[in-house]
């Protein structure tokens, strides 16, 4: 089964609408693409963690074992609290749903685009999420 295949299956293919609606919903994925570009890629990203003392999680989201859990104030120790003020103005939400929501789906998100434990380039990294985008509800 190739990636995307897989990731669909398990992003979407859970009961209550899948696994991404569900954790993230319509505007959040948008989020996450702009802040993979602003924090320049997932590389970028994983540093960001790495850099507020949450290396061994972000690795582990990217290994193939266990993902180690995060909680939403190691999110906004990663990122920062203007950042999720940012994604909260856009996304509607208040700064804890997001804090809430990025500590729920990354790890997952990350898990699942890092099949082979591996962090893709950062354009197939972009198609895989675009395509995802294209089934989640408005």
């Amino acid at each position: 089964m190739g990636l995307i295949a897989s990731l669909l299956r398990t992003f979407l293919g859970r009961s209550g609408g899948g696994m991404l609606a569900r954790l993230l919903g319509g505007p959040m994925l948008g989020v996450i693409l702009g802040m993979l570009t602003k924090q320049g890629g997932l590389t970028g990203l994983l540093e960001k963690f790495r850099g507020a003392g949450l290396g061994h999680k972000a690795d582990s989201w990217v290994g193939t074992g266990p993902n180690q859990p995060l909680n939403p104030d190691e999110v906004e120790r990663a990122l920062g609290p203007d950042e999720l003020q940012q994604i909260a103005d856009k996304t509607g939400m208040t700064v804890e749903q997001v804090r809430e929501k990025l500590a729920e789906g990354l790890p997952e998100i990350i898990n699942h685009v890092t099949p082979d434990g591996a962090v893709p380039d950062d354009n197939a990294l972009g198609g895989m999420l675009a395509k995802l985008g294209r089934f989640l509800p408005n």
